[in-house]
């Protein structure tokens, strides 16, 4: 049986005083890092064919009434609310930073909403 006070690199599973698994540290992290780089690279793969990430809220401008929705298929398209037809105009809101977007068609500048306090 391994102590864990003499392996502190070593992480595992322990049931009833043994060690079931043992796996370093490093090699842990090294996994880690292999997903979350594969998981970038695949969501920004999504992002350049369309695809809307739910990284944020769909947007909808309060002065021209264009907002976001995802299709089926899972693309980003914009519609107008009032024209009661849903067809991708082409138009995309244009990051302005992190919580500001600029309205494509307006101009106005929209403010995400704070998720945790569903506040502006």
């Amino acid at each position: 049986m391994i102590n864990q006070q003499d392996r502190s690199d070593l992480v595992g599973i322990f049931r009833g005083g043994q060690t079931i698994i043992l796996k370093p540290v490093y090699d842990l992290l090294h996994d880690i890092s292999k997903v979350a780089n594969a998981f970038s690279t695949a969501q920004r793969q999504a992002e350049a064919l369309g695809v809307f990430t739910s990284d944020r809220e769909l947007l909808e401008c309060p002065d021209c009434g264009l907002l976001e929705d995802v299709a089926s298929d899972g693309r980003l398209i914009t519609y107008y609310k009032e024209d009661g037809v849903i067809e991708d105009t082409g138009l995309r809101f244009q990051e302005v930073d992190r919580v500001h977007f600029c309205c494509p068609s307006c101009k106005c500048i929209i403010e995400l909403k704070d998720e945790e306090t569903n506040h502006e």
